[in-house]
């Protein structure tokens, strides 16, 4: 009868125990991009809703005209962020100002107004850069629902 472990057992448990919270750490490791989408995603859908709310056709003083708008630019985002005690990883590219949501939902770039025309085709609204990722935010025209597009870097990418 055995008294205890040899040394080659106990040597071979550590590292069985080391690869497998090696795999662990890679696998449960933080997916900062996916959640700078969803907070991206999550503040659209709230410009949105908002802008759905109210209709901007008939001005009345009481309502502001920034309702149902978002600021796109990248240090409007990081201050939302900071506001929402949130840290934005991503580095964001956009190419546009504003964007707003009328009374039915469509979405209008750099005005607030439901009599101008809403956007007409899909329009690539923000581009999302983590380390070797990257996200591009597509806005549908009519509908104002956003469509993400996940890849890999190539090196090649930018906004027109």
């Amino acid at each position: 009868m055995r008294g205890a472990f040899t040394l080659l057992e106990l040597i071979l448990v550590l590292i069985i125990i080391g690869v497998l919270s090696a795999a662990a750490l890679y696998r449960y490791r933080p997916q900062y991009l996916l959640e700078d989408i969803d907070f991206v995603r999550m503040r659209l859908l709230r410009a949105k809703y908002q802008g759905i709310q109210y209709d901007k056709r008939y001005s009345t003083p009481d309502i502001n005209a920034s309702v149902g708008c978002v600021d796109l630019q990248k240090e409007a985002w990081r201050q939302l962020a900071i506001k929402k005690h949130y840290t934005f990883h991503a580095d964001i590219i956009t190419s546009y100002k504003t964007l707003c949501f009328d009374s039915f939902g469509r979405p209008h770039l750099e005005d607030n107004l439901t009599l101008n025309a809403p956007i007409a085709k899909p329009t690539e609204l923000l581009l999302l850069r983590y380390r070797s990722q990257e996200a591009r935010l597509i806005l549908l025209p009519q509908s104002g629902y956003v469509l993400i597009l996940q890849h890999p870097v190539n090196g090649v990418d930018s906004l027109p």
